[in-house]
């Protein structure tokens, strides 16, 4: 995790707004830094939450530098990708908490376990509770808003009915070039984060 928090430390150089520092301030009284990032799924591991948003922040990073070949005017998109990648996953701060769980061991016997689960004492909902939480101590522009919001893609989409307020919002907001950026490399970190098998 030492690893990981210095990786964090330097991405955090390249942002330049002040508030970042009011941001960083409140997440160290978090469990950011040693949350998992998923109880059973990608960065099921203590530091997971941190290790997942650094891959996403390093994927973004590279599709955007890809992305500026073709599209060269949307450099001024770079610190923006940094934000909500790295804080897309905020709402998942105090989030989860340690449960002795039982499972099976290769002898077909019974054995407990401690694992994680969740304990939402904010439910509002994935993207919008990340970017409420982030809102408190850092002022975010409207695309980065949209990105953190979305950032779930069609799978937050899939319970919504096709004409649903929410379901035109979410397809609007894919126009701007943050939003997918950022969903696209959210899918892809979750690809090649680690999990513990349980």
């Amino acid at each position: 995790m030492k690893n990981s928090r210095e990786k964090f430390d330097k991405i955090i150089e390249l942002i330049t707004r002040s508030d970042i520092k009011d941001l960083v301030s409140w997440l160290e009284t978090t469990d950011f830094f040693t949350a998992p990032a998923s109880t059973k799924y990608h960065g099921n591991y203590e530091g997971g939450l941190l290790d997942h948003s650094l891959n996403v922040t390093y994927l973004a990073l590279n599709n955007f530098n890809f992305i500026l070949k073709c599209k060269p005017d949307l450099e001024y998109l770079r610190e923006s990708v940094i934000i909500s990648a790295l804080f897309h996953d905020v709402c998942k701060v105090n989030f989860y908490v340690k449960k002795e769980k039982w499972r099976k061991d290769a002898n077909n016997r019974w054995e407990s376990y401690l694992g994680w689960e969740t304990d939402d004492k904010f439910p509002i909902g994935h993207g919008e509770k990340s970017v409420y939480l982030i809102s408190k101590y850092m002022q975010l522009t409207d695309p980065e808003v949209m990105a953190i919001r979305w950032h779930m893609g069609t799978s937050e989409t899939s319970t919504m009915t096709a004409f649903s307020p929410q379901n035109y919002s979410y397809y609007a907001a894919l126009d701007h070039p943050l939003v997918n950026i950022i969903q696209c490399a959210d899918m892809l970190a979750m690809s090649i984060d680690n999990k513990v098998e349980q």
